[in-house]
């Protein structure tokens, strides 16, 4: 017997969420593009285990700039980067409705500040 009771039935999912990479793998598209694929598992109470999945074409100068953001968010180096570089690091994403789909998207990456670091 399945008991709903306690779940959220909301699908309104907006707003920032601190987020872990959990795959992080480059592929190759139908039309032979390198890209990076990235899997954002949510961590934080409000939707905790959602999932969201970017894409990021490494040739492509506007994926150049998201990536460069999550780099900054996340406190990497800028320089000699590998998809499992990104394995297991944690931001802030600022998720929002994507027009074209049903799907959520990232528009924004932040530094993720633990608890234990915010000012009190």
């Amino acid at each position: 017997m399945l008991d709903l009771s306690g779940v959220d039935a909301s699908t309104d999912f907006k707003g920032e969420f601190p987020v872990t990479i959990t795959k992080a793998e480059e592929r190759l598209s139908k039309s032979n593009n390198v890209y990076w694929s990235l899997e954002f598992t949510v961590f934080g109470e409000k939707f905790k285990g959602r999932k969201i999945i970017e894409s990021f074409v490494i040739s492509n100068d506007i994926a150049k700039q998201r990536l460069a953001q999550l780099v900054d968010a996340i406190g990497m180096p800028r320089t000699n980067l590998t998809p499992n570089a990104f394995q297991n690091k944690q931001c802030l994403a600022k998720v929002v409705p994507n027009k074209d789909d049903e799907y959520s998207k990232i528009a924004l990456f932040k530094k993720y500040e633990k608890p234990s670091e915010l000012p009190v």
